[in-house]
């Protein structure tokens, strides 16, 4: 697997100037008479204590449940390291120390470093795992180990098969350091050491497959059916929505917020506050990547007539494009996804709303078959259809007899048969396209309001909750989950029925969904699989519509 072309990149930003105490340590050091060093053991996340404990509100019988899965090579690999004594008191950073891979020594699940020259005294060893360059960028002395950061960019995050680690997390306020103590007799035969520290994974990893069957039913079948032309429908793949950008390098918890407000939750993932931009499509979300505007372009004029409101579509364009994240075997378990957690409901200090803005989730792509007897025209490509004023018709002539007004603004013929005539050949000339297919068929589709699903393609929005996390919003009500990714965690999605047709660009038509509008959490169902790491598991059965 090659991690590059699926995550996401990162740099430190601590914004200081460097500092003597920021040392690069080679392959071994030279013994000073009167020096004290020490020496540590490293383990990554390979089954100890992670960042979540194993579903920690319980279930209602109190006992535990959950699962763990052990990461690939790539994912538990430690190349490099930065040790950062701090101290126990303030947390303050003051000895940072770097460490390439030819001075690291491979023990059982992780590395141990050489022996460090340092200062005597009591300190809280935390390690950074991987740091993006062979140097952390700019000196942490002086910082507290809360003021550093990871300003994520899109690049050389865990490239080249790396992933940042740090000090794992419990799900409490704070990230603990192991103490070390350091006296004048740690020479250099005898280093003073510390607990073997444990690292978590600063990324998420989302994973999704479809269960053995995806149940259709409520679209094909009864009265109520959508679209019972449907024959089939398979997973093409999906991508990320809405990744962060910033994320706390010591993960941060608030384990009661009572008296803070209306917030209801007794403890919750803390992350960095960051903008999801505006209602208008055109809006740069600069503190998110993937956005449904960078998926979509949708242009819009609003009118009102009689108080009611009339929308003119000029652009209701699809930029999904190619996707990288899918393997070819149907039924198999998709290629992960990596980003960086995100919790829309709080932020730094500040109670905050899940939006379509600012949750990360998924936009799946997914293929429908139609029934061979459907009456499929395939104007725009085998399995095409279209839906007009919330209908669904497998060819643009059976929509048109249905709703004859379409056909107003088609300019050449005179008789109906005419019109619905040229209105194929103007779809088919937009689909077949040389240059600007996406473009054309934008055009049709503002120009007759009808929703065009080229090739059978379909687009379903999903936004994940954390399995692990139940918070309890009043005194005697059943714990809920609340949207967020978490670090170290893999979220593992299994959908397992479409209870609608999707959209036919992703996110659908409505530029105002994005991104200032509540997630919604109606029809959802899920399942609990969680424990602690190497990875954490958060699994759901899931249903789109």
């Amino acid at each position: 697997m090659k991690l590059k072309h699926f995550f996401y990149a990162g740099v430190f930003a601590v914004g200081i100037t460097a500092c003597s105490d920021n040392e690069e340590i080679g392959n071994a050091q030279t013994p000073t008479e009167a020096n004290v060093y020490m020496t540590l053991q490293i383990v990554g996340p390979q089954g100890i204590d992670s960042r979540t404990e194993e579903n920690p509100n319980g279930d209602e019988d109190g006992s535990q449940s959950g699962d763990t899965e052990v990461g690939s090579t790539e994912e538990n690999k430690i190349s490099s390291v930065n040790v950062l004594l701090c101290d126990p008191t303030t947390h303050v950073v003051t000895h940072s120390y770097n460490i390439g891979s030819s001075a690291l020594t491979s023990i059982t699940n992780g590395v141990r470093t050489p022996v460090i020259e340092t200062s005597t005294g009591i300190y809280d060893v935390y390690v950074i795992a991987n740091p993006t360059t062979e140097t952390i960028t700019g000196d942490v002395t002086d910082k507290t180990i809360d003021q550093i950061t990871e300003a994520l960019m899109k690049s050389q995050y865990a490239a080249n098969n790396k992933f940042l680690m740090f000090n794992e997390c419990n799900g409490s306020d704070d990230t603990g350091g192991e103490s070390i103590t350091i006296g004048k007799d740690n020479d250099y035969e005898h280093p003073a050491t510390c607990s073997t520290i444990q690292l978590d994974r600063l990324a998420v990893k989302i994973t999704s497959s479809v269960g053995q069957s995806v149940d259709i039913s409520e679209i094909t079948t009864g009265n109520d059916a959508e679209f019972n032309a449907v024959q089939s429908v398979d997973l093409k793949g999906f991508k990320l929505l809405n990744g962060a950008t910033k994320a706390n390098l010591q993960q941060k918890w608030t384990t009661t917020l009572s008296g803070q407000g209306s917030y209801p939750w007794t403890n919750t993932l803390i992350t960095p506050a960051m903008n999801a931009g505006s209602s208008a499509e055109t809006s740069s979300a600069d503190e998110f990547y993937n956005h449904l505007s960078d998926f979509r372009t949708i242009s819009k004029s609003t009118s009102s007539t009689n108080n009611v409101d009339v929308y003119t579509y000029t652009e209701v364009e699809d930029l999904y494009g190619e996707i990288p994240y899918y393997n070819i075997k149907s039924g198999e378990e998709k290629a992960a996804i990596y980003c960086m957690e995100n919790n829309p409901t709080y932020r730094n200090a500040a109670i905050t709303d899940a939006l379509n803005g600012n949750t990360t989730g998924l936009v799946y792509q997914w293929q429908v078959t139609l029934k061979a007897d459907a009456g499929g025209d395939g104007k725009a490509g085998t399995n095409c259809f279209y839906a007009y004023d919330g209908n669904y018709y497998a060819s643009l002539k059976a929509l048109a007899t249905a709703y004859p007004v379409v056909l107003n603004k088609v300019t050449t013929g005179t008789t109906t048969e005419e019109k619905i005539a040229a209105l194929e050949k103007e779809m088919n000339a937009a689909y077949t396209h040389t240059t600007d297919k996406q473009g054309e068929i934008s055009r049709f589709r503002a120009k007759y309001n009808i929703k065009v699903y080229t090739d059978g393609i379909m687009y379903y929005t999903y936004y994940i909750k954390d399995q692990n996390y139940k918070q309890v919003e009043k005194t005697g009500q059943q714990p809920v989950n609340y949207y967020s990714v978490m670090r170290n965690t893999v979220y593992k999605l299994t959908v397992t029925k479409l209870q609608r047709i999707g959209t036919d660009i992703p996110g659908g038509w409505n530029p105002d969904k994005d991104p200032e509008d509540p997630v919604d959490p109606t029809n959802v169902y899920m399942v609990v699989e969680a424990q602690a790491n190497p990875w954490v598991v958060s699994s759901e059965n899931i249903t789109l519509q």
